[in-house]
């Protein structure tokens, strides 16, 4: 007892062990931020810790299968089940859900999720692509049959308009809900691959959370819109950032002021600095363009749209008026110095018959 105080382990005695030591087990994750599932595991060691109150408690020094002995942690017992068929069928039930989730969620991302649920959200992602595909092969059937039994088939729709009348009204509108109900589970299904597939999460900051949401209630409900042009605009923003990279990328000159740089690490050459700064310069004008295009199409509510579309038709009229009232100054710039310079080619003249001394009795008056 003295020798295990000496060394700062705690004794074994008085505490018992659910498992023992070598045998495998069903683990959840202990980290509360990712998927609730049970991982295959395996106890390597006994270990007995004491709680907030200095009770002795026994926890489990686990291994998970297939990942590095570098993620091998104490776990409390209540995190680890027995292997057992019952289990099994709850293990198998939590990944089937946690993939459903990351599929509605749209991070199905195969390289950033467990093993234990790739094989679950493959799965899913077999059977709507498998419904897809029927279903496309079905209306192709539907589409080449419809044209050959178009005859048929109004007669048929007479006939059977004549006896719905007879019959009620009843049985015939639950086909149509019926149908909508199914063509809303494929749409939402549809929605839920291309969400899983084909976008990706962005984690947007709460006081931009909170700033979108009042701006769509005072611009949905209240009714309100902004004045423009707004101060400061897009443009303004993307050039702050290209100034204050460029102050960055400044103090880690290499030719700059030791004191500006937090180490000698962070020297940057000249040449790395104007490449580091183009780069930036062509990252912000593509961020530019993409917003001139995305603006009218998904930044806008419907009243903002119709806004815009003044303002950018304002602008237009503005600018062609402007050059209207240009092409005449441009006109009369270009003729202008002709006649300059005839007016000078006759005064030139006149000046050089004057010098010469010509009078009413030169020869060519007297020609005349």
């Amino acid at each position: 007892m003295a020798l295990l105080q000496q060394s700062g382990m705690v004794s074994t005695r008085g505490v018992k062990f659910k498992f023992s030591e070598g045998e495998k087990v069903l683990c959840y994750e202990p980290d509360s931020s990712k998927a609730k599932v049970l991982y295959d595991s395996k106890v390597l060691e006994l270990v007995v810790d004491k709680d907030s109150r200095g009770r002795k408690v026994a926890e489990y020094l686990i291994h998970f299968s297939g990942w590095n002995s570098s993620c091998d942690r104490c776990v409390a017992e209540e995190f680890i089940l027995p292997d057992n068929p019952e289990n099994r069928k709850l293990q198998k039930r939590l990944a089937e859900e946690a993939a459903q989730k990351l599929l509605q969620t749209g991070r199905a991302k195969r390289r950033k999720v467990p093993a234990i649920l790739k094989e679950s959200i493959n799965k899913k992602l077999n059977e709507r692509k498998q419904r897809q595909m029927e279903k496309k092969e079905k209306e192709k059937a539907e589409s080449t049959t419809t044209t050959e039994d178009s005859s048929s088939d109004t007669q048929q729709s007479s006939d059977d308009d004549d006896e719905a009348g007879e019959e009620g009204e009843g049985k015939v509108d639950d086909d149509p809900e019926d149908g909508e109900d199914e063509e809303e589970v494929e749409e939402s299904e549809e929605e839920d691959e291309i969400a899983a597939e084909g976008t990706f999460c962005l984690d947007v900051p709460q006081l931009l959370k909170e700033k979108l949401e009042d701006d769509c209630y005072y611009v949905t409900f209240k009714k309100k819109l902004l004045q423009l042009p707004c101060k400061p605009n897009v443009i303004d923003v993307l050039e702050s950032c290209v100034k204050h990279y460029a102050e960055r990328l400044h103090a880690r000159l290499a030719t700059g002021k030791p004191h500006e740089a937090k180490s000698a690490s962070c020297l940057l050459p000249i040449d790395i600095a104007h490449t580091r700064l183009d780069l930036c310069k062509e990252m912000v004008d593509g961020l530019r363009i993409l917003f001139d295009n995305a603006l009218p199409e998904l930044l806008l509510y419907s009243s903002e749209r119709k806004q815009h579309e003044i303002i950018v038709s304002s602008h237009r009229t503005r600018n062609k008026d402007m050059q209207v009232d240009q092409e005449p100054r441009k006109d009369e710039s270009m003729t202008q110095p002709k006649e300059d310079g005839k007016h000078h080619s006759r005064t030139r003249l006149l000046s050089q018959n004057s010098s010469s001394g010509t009078d009413d009795t030169s020869p060519a008056r007297r020609s005349s």
